[in-house]
């Protein structure tokens, strides 16, 4: 039980911090206007629409219902 959580604690922690270094430059960049926003959203979209196309399908082990 202990150790799901810290792996839990440890992986939240990665992933905050891996989003303030994605959103501080996106942030920056801030003049006022929603064309900063707009154009970080469809950057990190597009991006992860890219990593998904690249790593492919991966079938399931599990028998079939």
């Amino acid at each position: 039980g202990h150790i799901a959580g810290m792996a839990a604690s440890v992986i939240g922690a990665i992933s905050t911090v891996v989003a303030a270094v994605l959103a501080a430059p996106i942030g920056l960049l801030f003049n006022g206007s929603l064309l900063p926003l707009s154009i970080g959203v469809l950057t990190m979209v597009s991006t992860a629409f890219l990593i998904i196309l690249r790593m492919g399908r991966v079938e399931s082990q599990l028998p079939a219902e």
